[in-house]
């Protein structure tokens, strides 16, 4: 199954300017490829490839979103480690999306677990 995923991934790098712009589907794949590589850390999948669908079709608010989800996988064991931070930060580049919105989006996620865990 990993496989098949990478190979899928490494396909959307080789797409040519002249390509029909990727449908909601694609869109969907390509940003779930991204939360599984921030959850597994396999660290060999091609993320120009996903992060270039991505950046070329939505909105900034929309990859702030992605961003936001993104946080959300870091944080899902209450913390983040060093390669995690690393992956996210590097996606926050690739997708384009300035530090000042990547970082309230990390803040965003980190004051909803803080909700989650707050017993007041």
């Amino acid at each position: 199954m990993l496989a098949k995923l990478k190979s899928w991934a490494q396909g959307l790098g080789a797409e040519t300017a002249s390509a029909p712009p990727p449908g909601p589907s694609e869109l969907a794949v390509a940003t779930a490829l991204l939360l599984a590589e921030a959850a597994t850390l396999v660290g060999d999948l091609e993320l120009f490839g996903m992060t270039g669908t991505s950046k070329q079709s939505l909105a900034p608010e929309h990859r702030v979103a992605i961003m936001e989800m993104l946080w959300e996988v870091v944080y899902a064991d209450g913390q983040a480690h060093y390669f995690e931070a690393s992956l996210a930060r590097r996606v926050a580049g690739l997708l384009h999306v300035p530090d000042r919105d990547a970082g309230a989006a990390r803040k965003r996620v980190l004051a909803r677990l803080e909700q989650k865990t707050d017993p007041a």
